[in-house]
């Protein structure tokens, strides 16, 4: 099967964010799986960067090496349309920054529960027409997917599932076919079963990957 030639589902991913996709597939993931997805775009799309600080307490005391977020370059003209995205954003502008495990505990901490969460991604834009609707799914807080929300969730899952079965191989054999599916992945990569760290030297072996965080090793804990 031609990845290339039926990219209709690929530009139909790209209309869902990473998490969106995850929970339409797998409703019951983990809060912070979700979390670190959205994270994870937004550093994609360099809305925010991770940097590195060095501090020292006195002159006889170790330097210690902490990994800050910014903005990024993006920031000020990213539309931010989804809540579940605004809880990283609201909280922090030009002129601050955090240090990594503050920021990502206070938005954890931001969220009042797991289901407040899921109800967000539920009634997010993209996902709005993928769910059902009652007062009873409503009152005890159910996710059940409407028709096309089956059918795009299967149709997702089996894209995904041909791309981690082929892409592999395709970096090795056809490395331009591979970066353009890439391409056309963006933030959904990271929902590949196949990303992880040799993934990534792979890739980087084949073509100069430009990173706009300090360490891609926060991409593969």
């Amino acid at each position: 099967m031609n990845l290339l030639e039926e990219d209709q589902t690929l530009k139909l991913m790209a209309s869902f964010k990473p998490a969106e996709i995850e929970f339409l597939i797998y409703p019951k993931r983990d809060l912070k799986k979700l979390l670190k997805l959205t994270f994870f775009d937004l550093l994609l799309n360099q809305v925010l960067v991770l940097k590195k600080k060095y501090l020292q307490a006195d002159k006889k005391a170790p330097v210690r090496e902490l990994i800050i977020v910014e903005t990024g370059k993006n920031f000020s003209s990213y539309q931010c349309n989804h809540d579940f995205e605004k809880l990283f954003t609201y909280r922090i502008d030009h002129d601050s920054y955090y240090f990594i495990i503050s920021f990502l505990k206070e938005v954890y901490q931001d969220i009042p529960t797991e289901g407040s969460y899921r109800r967000m991604m539920r009634n997010s834009f993209s996902s709005l027409s993928l769910y059902k609707r009652s007062f009873w799914i409503s009152l005890f807080n159910r996710t059940v997917h409407n028709k096309k929300g089956y059918n795009t969730r299967n149709l997702i899952k089996t894209k995904l599932e041909e791309i981690d079965n082929t892409i592999l191989e395709l970096i090795e054999k056809e490395p331009d076919k591979a970066i353009q599916i890439i391409e056309q992945l963006k933030g959904n990569i990271f929902l590949l079963e196949n990303f992880n760290a040799e993934f990534f030297k792979n890739l980087k072996s084949k073509f100069t990957i430009e990173s706009n965080f300090s360490s891609q090793d926060y991409f593969f804990c």
